[in-house]
């Protein structure tokens, strides 16, 4: 049997590799920001609920922009600022549309 010549000798062993904790710092702003703008673009579509819309996609605008800052959520904070601009795009058109309903009826009044 073959024994270590030094038993005083420190037994050389490889250190584990533990990887840095991945940090979740404004991730809660990205996630909020997709779903709020998810949300903001589907109610955006049907007429008359879509007036919540115009509280959803500026909220999914703000935190989207706030869930910018974290290096780990990004593209949930792109998804979030893509959605919410596309909802309020839509609302926007609703309003032109209905704006220009609205004038239409009433210069075709000639009574």
């Amino acid at each position: 049997m073959a024994s270590d010549p030094d038993p005083m000798r420190p037994s050389v062993r490889p250190v584990p590799y533990y990887p840095e904790p991945v940090s979740s710092e404004g991730s809660g702003a990205a996630t909020a920001s997709l779903v709020l703008g998810i949300l903001g673009l589907i109610c955006s579509i049907i007429p008359i609920i879509g007036l919540i819309s115009w509280l959803l996609a500026p909220a999914a605008l703000i935190t989207g922009g706030i869930g910018l800052k974290s290096p780990t959520s990004k593209g949930l904070a792109i998804g979030g600022l893509v959605t919410g601009g596309l909802a309020l795009i839509v609302c926007l058109l609703w309003l032109v549309l209905f704006g220009a309903a609205i004038a239409s009826v009433g210069s075709a009044r000639t009574f």
